[in-house]
C-alpha cells in the first residue's frame, strides 16, 4: 500500500467519522448545545 493510498484511507475514515457525528447530532437533537459541542470537537479541514 503506497502512502497516498494510506492517506485518503485515513481521510475516508474520518470523513465517515465526521457524517456518523453529523447524523447522531440530529437524531438526538437535545437543545443547540450539542451542536456547540460537535462544532468545537470538529475542526473543519
Amino acid at each position: 500500500m503506497t502512502a497516498g493510498n494510506a492517506a485518503s484511507r485515513t481521510k475516508l475514515k474520518n470523513n465517515l467519522v465526521f457524517i456518523e457525528k453529523l447524523t447522531s447530532v440530529y437524531h438526538h437533537h437535545d437543545g443547540d448545545t450539542r451542536l456547540k459541542d460537535f462544532a468545537q470537537e470538529t475542526p473543519l479541514a
